[in-house]
């Protein structure tokens, strides 16, 4: 077991004195203890710490106000340790060296490794000595447990990842912890409007379970759908082809989608598994919340039909799932989230800089209705412009009541961007709006290169390597921005879309620039006609940005007719099934999927893509949806007395009828 020590050189008398009482632990122990006193003369220190971080797969925290004083560990250490503990690839001891406010940091989801109320620099030496044994003890057992969090197959970097500790939802943590422990339960639903703080509670609950070794689960697996960014065109082919690969399961032939589901489903409940899906509602009917992916529907209902034993799938999602509905009570638990509490309000403003009398601050959450994500940005906006008075703002009309029925939360961010308007952190901001997943990091860089696109990347294209990376530290500390495990720039898809309707609205030139210039990036440096999934994925991408830029006949014929699909060829839904994808595509040519073409097309082009969708839908499953664009698609080529097409088309309709 390789262990990073991290502390702050002010208290390397203690590392030392831990080091010694590991000492027997190294070499043939399987202890390999990593400090950064340790590093060459004359090597480049911080690419030494990287590699130690890198290699690691434990870490001692040192902590005391020296440590917190550190703006390297905090923001560099610190974090990335955190966030290899929470997936389960790295064991931390955190140790309290001396009173400190360690509970307004990450650290308070913590389990220390010992009790947090006896400081190690507050006991006598004797009792110093036996505590700092019991820690080394606890790491000599963790080194020799084959079980321990860093051996367990856990997988959930796709799952949204905040810096932040968890403030309150104590009980719903309760609830958690009870539907993990009933054998019975083998589903259960998180519900809740964006930004309530879904995907927080599962995080907080994930950090809990860490902390305790996962409770003797065997697995643990989480996936994202909002990472895949598809508006009008999810699915979930990418979430069983991860899935398949995380549980050792064989890639499968093209099988039909619900023996795909049922096959996950067995791999579920064959040992005690975590399976976490985070916000489904991409697969979802905006309206109802009737569930129109075949697979995802497969894999639920045998999940719901199990026999009791161990193991829990949980969903979380903004619209409740109807198909689970009968049987609530029985193997499905439905939980609805709330608001926060008025104390707990309280608590996140303060944690977040917001300071004031205890009436003030109630009357903030209040206003705010007690929305996680808008009293975060409130509290961060007060303590950055506001001085930390809570009563500022209602000067500022921050929390104003909204006759016009504009959400809280998007008043708080049109106040960030105003104050950010002419600075490089509001270009970042304004960028983000380009996209609805991750933008990736070359994706980027092709926006922060000449020329500047006016009213979008003015500060990006000059600016330093250290100006950049300082502004993305600020949008993270403001709740702007998110960390993501691959690199790229993410937000929460409120922010998101906050950021692309402003951006539209306000600079539709700039918006229109944007798209314009990540899609000529992304059809120059992809492939011309890849073979293999990760090679069209830019070419998918394109298509979306290429639409948005007003390119719609041009994506359409050059790109996703010639490139994608190889003309007649059909290459990636015959080749490569890639089905889901190709659905993404598509709903990017039409004002309304799947329903009305996009009106820049060419007749026939909109009867092609109409009858596509059909297809595709068809393919995919989701037949009710099909039947409405192969219609359409039908009607258009007989209008156009494209009698071959037309016939091909109403043997589709025939048979999908049948």
């Amino acid at each position: 077991m390789r262990m990073f020590i991290s502390y702050s050189r002010d208290d390397a008398r203690w590392a030392k004195r831990f080091e010694k009482r590991l000492k027997p632990l190294t070499g043939d122990g399987g202890v390999h203890l990593w400090r950064d006193d340790r590093i060459p003369v004359g090597a480049d220190w911080r690419a030494e710490i990287d590699r130690g971080l890198a290699e690691a797969d434990a870490g001692l925290l040192l902590v005391s106000p020296n440590f917190l004083a550190s703006d390297f560990i905090l923001r560099k250490e610190l974090p990335y340790l955190i966030e290899r503990h929470r997936r389960g690839t790295l064991r931390l001891f955190c140790v309290l060296l001396k009173d400190c406010l360690f509970e307004a940091t990450p650290l308070a989801a913590l389990q220390c490794a010992h009790p947090h109320d006896a400081p190690l620099a507050d006991l006598d030496d004797d009792a110093c000595q036996t505590a700092m044994m019991a820690i080394a003890r606890k790491i000599r057992a963790a080194s020799q447990d084959r079980t321990s969090a860093g051996a367990l197959p856990v997988d959930v970097k796709a799952l949204p990842s905040s810096i932040d500790p968890l403030v309150g939802r104590d009980s719903e943590l309760d609830d958690l912890d009870a539907v993990l422990a009933d054998d019975v339960i083998r589903i259960a639903t998180l519900e809740a409007w964006g930004g309530v703080g879904k995907s927080a509670l599962v995080e907080g609950w994930l950090n809990r379970l860490v902390g305790e070794d996962y409770r003797g689960l065997s697995r643990v697996y989480g996936y994202s759908f909002y990472r895949q960014g598809l508006e009008g065109g999810a699915s979930s082919d990418e979430f069983f082809e991860k899935a398949f690969d995380f549980f050792g399961e064989p890639k499968p032939r093209p099988i039909p989608a619900d023996a795909r589901g049922r096959r996950l489903a067995q791999r579920v409940l064959d040992a005690r598994t975590l399976l976490i899906l985070d916000g489904l509602e991409p697969l979802q009917a905006p309206e109802g919340g009737k569930l129109l992916d075949p697979a995802m529907r497969a894999l639920l209902v045998a999940l719901a039909n199990a026999r009791p034993g161990p193991g829990l799938c949980l969903i979380t999602t903004r619209l409740q799932v109807p198909m689970l509905q009968k049987r609530v009570g029985a193997t499905v638990q439905r939980f609805k989230l709330g608001r926060l509490t008025e104390s707990d309000g309280v608590a996140l403003l303060r944690k977040r800089g917001a300071d004031g009398h205890e009436k003030d601050l109630r009357w903030a959450v209040g206003e705010a209705k007690g929305h996680a994500l808008t009293l975060k940005l409130v509290g961060t906006f007060v303590k950055r412009r506001l001085k930390g008075d809570i009563r500022r703002a209602a000067e500022v009309d921050l929390l104003r009541p909204d006759p016009d029925g504009v959400p809280r939360a998007a008043r708080v961010l049109d106040a960030y961007a105003r104050v950010l308007r002419d600075r490089l952190a509001g270009d970042v901001v304004r960028l983000l709006g380009l996209f609805d997943q991750p933008a990736s990091a070359d994706c980027v860089d092709a926006l922060r290169d000449a020329p500047v696109i006016p009213g979008l990347t003015d500060q990006l294209v000059d600016a330093l390597d250290g100006d950049w990376q300082e502004a993305l530290t600020e949008l993270r500390e403001l709740g702007l921005l998110l960390d993501d495990a691959d690199g790229a720039l993410d937000a929460h898809p409120l922010v998101r879309a906050h950021a692309a309707a402003r951006l539209e609205r306000e600079v539709p030139e700039a918006w229109r620039m944007g798209h314009l210039r990540l899609y000529e990036h992304l059809t120059e440096t992809a492939a011309h006609r890849p073979d293999t999934k990760e090679g069209l994925l830019p070419l998918y991408q394109a298509v979306v940005h290429g639409c948005r830029a007003g390119r719609v006949q041009e994506a359409c014929d050059a790109v996703y007719y010639e490139r994608i699909r190889r003309g007649g060829e059909a290459y990636s839904v015959k080749k490569l099934g890639l089905f889901g994808l190709d659905l993404t595509a598509l709903a990017a040519f039409f004002e309304a999927p799947f329903t009305r073409p996009h009106g820049s097309l060419t007749a026939a082009d909109q009867a092609w893509l109409l009858s596509q969708a059909g297809y595709t839908l068809r393919a995919l499953g989701r037949l009710e949806e099909s039947e409405a664009p192969m219609r359409a698609g039908l009607a258009m080529g007989e209008a156009q007395e494209a009698w071959k097409a037309a016939a091909t088309r109403a043997g589709n309709l025939s048979e999908l009828n049948v």
